[in-house]
């Protein structure tokens, strides 16, 4: 059964490029039978959710105000 993914276009190029990185042969599905590719396939998601999380300098703005409403939420500007 292929794993439900969100961008599958993307996301199997980078299993097979983890499993070349192991000496394993390039898969044209994601999926979960093969324990290969379910850790493949896990570590991905894994490294991508702590690169998303690392908060760069670059993309950060600190002491910028941000006004609440009246019924305190924040309006976000479209650039944020």
């Amino acid at each position: 059964m292929p794993i439900p993914t969100t961008n599958a276009t993307q996301e199997l190029p980078a299993v097979n490029q983890i499993l070349a990185s192991v000496g394993q042969a390039p898969v044209t599905t994601l999926d979960q039978t093969n324990p290969d590719v379910a850790i493949a396939y896990d570590t991905l998601l894994q490294v991508s959710k702590e690169v998303q999380a690392e908060g760069w300098t670059y993309n950060q703005e600190f002491e910028y105000e941000i006004v609440t409403k009246n019924n305190k939420e924040y309006d976000i500007p479209n650039n944020m």
